[in-house]
This record gives C-alpha cells, structure tokens and sequence, in this order.
C-alpha cells in the first residue's frame, strides 16, 4: 500500500523496518527489531522474564528485584532469605523450649525444696519470682507452677501465724483450711444460740397469751416468749411458769 512499503500496517516514516513486515520497531536502538530482540529494554532481564516478574519490558529503569538465595550443595533446593530467618529465629526457639521441658520437672523440685528451707518470708518471695521468671521463660510447666505457689502461700501463713519455719514434709502435709478456721474462731464473737437439745418452734406459730407486751406460747414442756405482733424466733423463757 502507499506509503507502507511492507504492508504491515505500520507507515513508513514510523517503521524502522520498513522492508520487514515482521518488525517496525527497535525500543533499545540495538538496530534488532523487537519482535527478534529477547531483551527489548537491554537491561540485562529478558521480556519474558520481566512479563512473569510483573515489569516493565520495554523499560530499562524497571528491573526484577534480585531475590537472595542460597543452594543447597549437591541438590536444586534454594533456600530464600525469608526461609533462613525461619530456620535461624525458629531452630533456637525450638531446643529453648524443648530443653525447658525435659529440665522442667527436677526445676521444680529443686525449688519446692529451696521453699521448704526457707527462713522468712523473704526469702519466700525470691523464690516465688524466680519461679514466675522460669515460667515466663517456659521453663515450668502452668500445673507446676500452681502448685509451687500454693506451697510458698501455706508456707507464708505458717511464717505468719506460726512464726517457724516448717521441715519439707510438713510443706508438703500443711493444710491451709485448718489455719484458716483456726483464725476464724479465734476472731468470732461469742453468739448466744440456742441449744440444739431444744426443739425451737417455728415463728410462724401464734401466740397462745399476750402479757406486759410480749407473746407467749407453751411448747414441748417449756415456755417461749417474743415481742408482742413481731415475727421474731421465739425465745425461751428460763425461769418459772410466767403467769406466776
């Protein structure tokens, strides 16, 4: 056709090939057309290449980023850099933890022990942090550090109450709930309660007289009494016939 002397459909004054009708144009100027040229912006990465890796082809200025990896000698198998942060962050993590629970068990045992020859309470709270240390670090297992907590708190009390310091197997037989209810007798008032020998009528039974404002009522033998009209338990009457 006029003016397009390869009838490639591309003018002439465009195509710098104008006698091959395969080629029209040269990107790089390395006087090879762009459909022969691999590497149309002669940056060194083929079109291919570029066009998997998301890039420009026809641009030297947009490359492939260079990925770094390391062969394994002998073999195919390349390891990125996303791989060697995994095996040198996770292969130290894994013995740490893998070390913490095989030592685990005599850890707590030593500790139990070092509680059980405390001298104060002091003493007692070292420990105790020492051992929430190794847990935070997994070198205790959640189970053993319950019960190294329970010990150093039935050991604290007896420091408290007791003022001495317990040999390692009242440590491990102290009963906390028998200090407990020690304390609580000790501090609890003295209540007047009926003696269970008398069999107290139920309040809601009405009252058989009324005298000097109170109720009175006769029951099993002996005689109760309550302010007059009130819903109060009924209270015995320890001295004589009240009518007397």
């Amino acid at each position: 056709s006029p003016g397009d002397l390869d009838n490639d459909g591309v003018p002439d004054e465009l195509d710098l090939f104008p006698g091959d009708a395969s080629e029209w144009r040269d990107s790089d100027g390395d006087e090879i057309g762009d459909e022969a040229d691999d590497d149309d912006d002669n940056d060194g990465w083929s079109d291919a290449e570029e066009i998997r890796r998301g890039t420009d082809p026809y641009s030297g200025s947009s490359i492939p980023t260079e990925a770094f990896q390391i062969f394994v000698p002998g073999t195919n198998v390349g390891l990125g850099a996303w791989d060697l942060i995994g095996i040198f962050g996770g292969m130290p993590l894994f013995f740490w933890i893998l070390f913490g629970f095989v030592t685990r068990t005599s850890r707590a045992q030593r500790l139990e022990t070092e509680l059980a020859s405390a001298e104060n309470r002091e003493e007692l709270e070292a420990i105790a942090k020492r051992s929430e240390y190794a847990l935070m670090l997994r070198l205790l297992g959640a189970h053993q550090a319950i019960r190294l907590e329970r010990i150093r708190s039935e050991l604290d009390d007896r420091f408290e109450y007791g003022g001495h310091r317990l040999s390692e197997e009242e440590a491990h037989e102290f009963d906390q709930s028998k200090l407990f209810d020690e304390q609580v007798l000790e501090n609890e008032p003295e209540k007047d309660l009926p003696s269970l020998e008398d069999d107290v009528p139920l309040s809601t039974l009405e009252a058989t007289s009324i005298a000097d404002g109170y109720e009175w009522i006769e029951h099993e033998g002996g005689h109760w009494y309550r302010e007059q009209q009130s819903t109060d338990p009924w209270m015995k009457w320890a001295g004589t016939n009240p009518e007397d």
